[in-house]
C-alpha cells in the first residue's frame, strides 16, 4: 500500500489496517534536513549529515562532460534551498539540470542553472516548497500531503493539552448546572 501523509489515518485506525500497512515495513519519508556537519572531536573531521551523504552519492551519477568531481557547498546549499530536501524534487532537479546542461552545451551544473531549471520546470510545486521554506504550520497545512517533521507528535501533544483543559473546565463548570446550586457554592443575598 502506498499513500501520502493524508492517507496515514486510514492505515492506523485499527490493528488490522496498521498491520497490513506495515506488512513489508512502514516507511514514512519526510524531507531531509540540511544541518551543517558536526566536527567529530576524536578525528577532528566533519561527520557527514544525511543530506551531504545523499547528495555526494547522487552527484557521482552525472552524465555531463565538464562536471565538477566534488560537489561544492554553494551548489549543495542552493540545491537544498530549492528542493527543501524533498527527495523527489531533489532528484528531479538534478536530472532536469543535467538535461538542460546537455541541451545548452554547458555540460556543467551551476547555481544559476539550478535556479533557472527550478523557475522554468518546477513551477507547479513552488507554492508547496514555499510553504515548507516558511516553516509556518498553517501554510504547510494547506497542502494535505505535506508534513513537518515531528508534526504528528506536536499535534498529539496539543490535542492532549486541549483535552485536559476541556476536562478541567467541564469539571469546574459541572458544579453549576442550570440555576441550581448547593448552598455551600452559592452566595445568598
Amino acid at each position: 500500500m502506498v499513500g501520502t501523509p493524508k492517507a496515514r489515518p486510514i492505515f492506523e485506525t485499527d490493528l488490522r489496517s496498521a498491520r497490513r500497512g506495515a506488512g513489508f515495513g512502514a516507511l514514512f519519508w519526510e524531507p531531509m534536513k540540511a544541518p551543517k556537519p558536526v566536527i567529530d572531536p576524536n578525528t577532528n573531521k566533519a561527520k557527514p549529515t544525511e543530506w551531504i551523504a545523499f547528495t555526494d552519492k547522487l552527484w557521482k551519477y552525472q552524465w555531463l562532460q565538464k562536471r565538477d568531481e566534488k560537489l561544492s557547498d554553494e551548489v549543495r546549499d542552493t540545491w537544498y534551498e530549492l528542493s527543501q530536501g524533498v527527495l523527489d524534487i531533489v532528484v528531479k532537479l538534478f536530472v532536469l539540470a543535467q538535461l538542460r546542461a546537455i541541451a545548452t552545451r554547458t555540460e556543467r551544473i551551476t547555481i544559476k542553472l539550478l535556479k533557472q531549471v527550478y523557475d522554468d520546470e518546477l513551477k507547479p510545486v513552488h507554492p508547496m516548497l514555499a510553504a515548507l521554506r516558511s516553516g509556518d504550520p498553517e501554510l504547510i497545512a494547506k497542502y494535505s500531503d505535506l508534513s513537518i517533521p515531528d508534526m504528528d507528535k506536536k499535534l498529539l501533544e496539543l490535542s492532549a493539552k486541549i483535552h485536559a483543559t476541556q476536562s478541567s473546565l467541564e469539571a469546574s463548570l459541572g458544579r453549576y448546572q442550570g440555576n441550581e446550586c448547593k448552598q455551600s457554592d452559592c452566595i445568598i443575598y
